[in-house]
């Protein structure tokens, strides 16, 4: 079966054709494993090569959010002095529904889409975040373009015109690196970014084509405006090993974070390898720069994306 729904997780398999045909030229194995708590995709192999990180100390018993893979940041990015919630908002420590799967009929592309409203949240959740909402993820494997394709639609459920739904969110993706002395991020320069890994926050216009990650990395770049010439790229052991493309046009992510722990910070985390930071990137596309950068009036929708390629 293409699509397994188990008790905590849905898992997805995708084996090419014996024989190919013109849909199916250029298909490899391809798979992917994503958990109902937070929705967080943790794997996905492409002809038999881990393309996300997840670290050897996740924690995957749904107690708190998962450390790898792809993360939903939602409705809240990060914390500050009176933010309503904990750090990254609650989607990441819900536990999703699976509305609905399919799989195209050569058995090469498989969706499976996940929903969470405000009826699925915790009592203190819906307490501090009062407004009701539905939010649906997209989650689609494509055997022949090497692709993941990850995509979330967040509708304002309110009735009333005084209930505008304000919101930062995010795809917090962790990509598996050979080395990250040897890995750049290609698609930035020219950008304004705050380094949140130094005390001197004032923001800087990259000025070089690629960022190599040489120490503790924590930058948000602001305003990065998707084009079809300015995909991000990241680059592993100098050749280009992912591309992330943010999609659905005018209401697409706009803002890239750029994060590794490093040394100290690692050794900080009790759910991180201590080493681990030298196989990991992450590099997160959503609207997060400032609190509420998203704005839904009641029943409307908001959509945006991505979607990964493995560039084998």
């Amino acid at each position: 079966m293409p699509i397994e729904t188990l008790q905590d997780k849905v898992v997805i398999s995708l084996t090419p054709p014996a024989l190919a045909t013109p849909t199916t030229t250029g298909a490899v194995p391809a798979t992917c494993t994503i958990y109902l708590h937070g929705a967080t995709v943790t794997s996905w192999t492409v002809n038999g090569r881990e393309m996300l990180f997840l670290s050897s100390k996740a924690i995957l018993d749904g107690s708190k959010p998962i450390r790898g893979g792809i993360p939903l940041v939602f409705p809240q990015f990060g914390t500050y002095p009176g933010a309503p919630l904990p750090q990254h908002g609650f989607a990441r420590t819900s536990t999703w529904r699976v509305l609905r799967t399919d799989v195209s009929p050569d058995e090469t592309k498989a969706t499976v889409v996940f929903v969470l409203t405000s009826s699925d949240l915790s009592l203190a959740a819906r307490t501090a975040w009062p407004t009701p909402f539905r939010l649906e993820y997209t989650v689609t494997v494509d055997a022949v373009h090497h692709t993941l394709a990850t995509d979330l639609a967040a509708t304002n459920l309110a009735t009333t015109t005084e209930f505008d739904m304000p919101f930062t969110w995010l795809l917090h993706t962790y990509l598996r690196v050979d080395a990250i002395e040897k890995t750049e991020i290609r698609g930035l320069e020219g950008h304004l970014y705050v380094n949140k890994a130094i005390a001197d926050r004032d923001p800087t216009t990259q000025a070089f084509p690629a960022l190599p990650i040489k120490e503790e990395t924590d930058r948000v770049y602001q305003n990065v405006v998707p084009a079809a010439e300015s995909h991000l790229h990241v680059l592993s052991g100098g050749r280009p090993a992912v591309e992330i493309v943010r999609t659905h046009g005018e209401t697409a992510f706009r803002d890239v974070v750029v994060w590794n722990p490093w040394v100290d910070k690692a050794k900080a985390m009790a759910d991180f390898g201590d080493d681990e930071y030298r196989h990991m990137v992450c590099v997160e596309v959503g609207d997060v720069v400032v609190p509420n950068a998203v704005s839904v009036a009641p029943g409307e929708t908001r959509r945006a994306g991505q979607v990964l390629r493995a560039l084998l």
